[in-house]
């Protein structure tokens, strides 16, 4: 009779699930995605403007951004995304309070 490690069982579906997840936001943000000068919150799920964002909003907004990008494979998201980036990392670099942490 072999023993099965329930640990590891469980962390493996945890993953598994945690990836379902963030695939699905990536789609979700994709399917909708926000013009220039805009981001969907993935909280509250509004649009919001960049300009008005609190720095901590797009310093999220960055590695949710930053999660999406490593999560899809279509080259057109990976740009789509990547652009988006940057249009939020520009807003934020203006700012006094606007360190990127990394």
């Amino acid at each position: 009779m072999s023993k099965v490690n329930w640990s590891a069982v469980n962390k493996s579906a945890k993953t598994i699930k945690k990836n379902v997840k963030n695939l699905q936001q990536a789609g979700e943000f994709l399917r909708d995605f926000p013009g220039e000068g805009y981001m969907r919150d993935n909280i509250s799920k509004n649009l919001i403007e960049i300009k008005t964002a609190k720095s901590s909003s797009l310093r999220r907004y960055i590695k949710v951004l930053d999660n999406f990008y490593y999560l899809v494979t279509a080259q057109k998201d990976k740009t789509a995304i990547l652009n988006k980036k940057i249009e939020i990392e520009s807003e934020l670099s203006t700012r006094v309070d606007g360190v990127i942490n990394k």
